[in-house]
């Protein structure tokens, strides 16, 4: 393999994914390509060749993946050998409760965008003629120039925005700019897609006027990316989604939450939405992905999978990392519940206790406290 046949090959089962083709499923299809990346990555990034041979894994051994805790990408340089120390991408993750961030570095970001999208409009946008103004409230490229989350959005708004979009939390929360940009909405009868993690939700919520309501246009969303694991007790998603609804017109079914992570090229989001739209798949307040991420709940003690349904510690083969490790550990809590089909859903759990407290929603706190110091 390289690396353009491997994009290629991820762009081909995109497509069958969304014309639904039962071979974006096949569990050969996987295990194949899932062979082919191990392989790949046990060449060319040394660091995860050396912790798989003190791990003790074997080529061939497929039911004992050598899985990388994530918190090693504070420590190691986790990147393929052809990417450059000046890599054009690099992504930072948001810190942890000790500060130290993570690092990501990719060649270049083809194979992650690919990713992306393709999750992206299934899971969020799957009509393909909507006409949709994006709101971004996640920090742009001026106050986090490494945040993947700020990346996506990008990304997205130069694929789906209308023209006429905006991003309303930069070095300020910009409060009169995001209201205006909402009533142009509404007087141009365009529906809107917000993208927003709990934190910017609940200073949103905070600043709005009392009173003040709004009947966003028919089709407006809002991507709720979720807020630093393991401080989920610091927002009532439930209260702001209530607030979302009864003050601006969403539809509860058009607020998704997406559960992703730096160090993983492709985001699961529930799929409340794509139920109510599209109808192939069960409405459930857990994530979903594309065929090619797979997450597993572990024992913790073993590291061996857990039956369906049961709580482990959870681990993720993302095939669309490939100048990273595709193989990761995290130190979040879940189980896996089955849809249909064949498909499954995570049920965030919350994390291992005593972990550190990360996610992208730890930007905007920084963020929202710079702005009141």
């Amino acid at each position: 393999m390289n690396r353009a046949t491997w994009l290629e090959s991820l762009r081909v089962w995109a497509d069958d994914w969304q014309l639904g083709r039962a071979s974006a499923w096949s569990a050969t299809r996987f295990a194949d390509a899932q062979a082919q990346l191990l392989a790949w990555q046990m060449q060319h990034i040394p660091a995860f060749a050396a912790f798989a041979r003190v791990r003790g894994w074997q080529p061939g051994q497929v039911d004992r993946l050598p899985y990388v805790p994530v918190t090693a990408f504070k420590s190691a340089l986790l990147a393929a050998d052809y990417v450059p120390s000046d890599a054009p991408v690099e992504f930072h993750t948001s810190g942890t409760s000790d500060g130290q961030p993570g690092r990501v570095r990719l060649l270049d970001s083809q194979t992650y965008d690919a990713s992306l999208l393709a999750g992206f409009r299934h899971f969020v946008l799957p009509e393909t003629d909507l006409r949709i103004r994006c709101v971004s409230l996640v920090p742009d490229a001026a106050v986090r120039p490494h945040s993947s989350l700020g990346h996506m959005v990008r990304l997205l708004f130069g694929h789906v925005d209308d023209g006429h979009g905006g991003w309303f939390l930069g070095e300020q929360f910009d409060l009169p700019g995001l209201q205006r940009a909402l009533r142009r909405a509404v007087a141009d009868d365009t529906p809107v897609l917000v993208f927003a993690t709990s934190l910017a939700i609940q200073a949103w919520l905070d600043a709005w006027p009392a009173g003040d309501t709004l009947q966003l246009p028919r089709g407006s969303r809002l991507m709720d990316t979720g807020g630093p694991k393991g401080r989920t007790q610091l927002t009532d998603r439930a209260g702001q989604h209530d607030w979302l609804v009864r003050t601006l017109g969403f539809a509860p079914q058009l607020i998704v939450g997406e559960f992703g992570m730096t160090e993983l090229a492709t985001p699961r989001y529930e799929t409340t939405l794509r139920a109510h739209l599209v109808g192939d798949l069960a409405g459930v307040r857990a994530y979903a992905g594309p065929p090619w991420l797979r997450t597993v709940a572990l024992n913790p003690a073993t590291q061996v999978p857990v039956a369906i349904g049961e709580t482990g510690m959870l681990a993720h083969v993302d095939l669309a990392n490939l100048d990273t490790p595709a193989f990761l550990l995290t130190a979040d809590l879940g189980r896996m519940l089955s849809l249909d089909n064949g498909q499954q859903a995570l049920e965030l759990l919350g994390r291992v206790p005593g972990s550190e407290w990360r996610g992208c929603g730890l930007d905007v706190e920084s963020l929202l406290a710079e702005m009141a110091g």
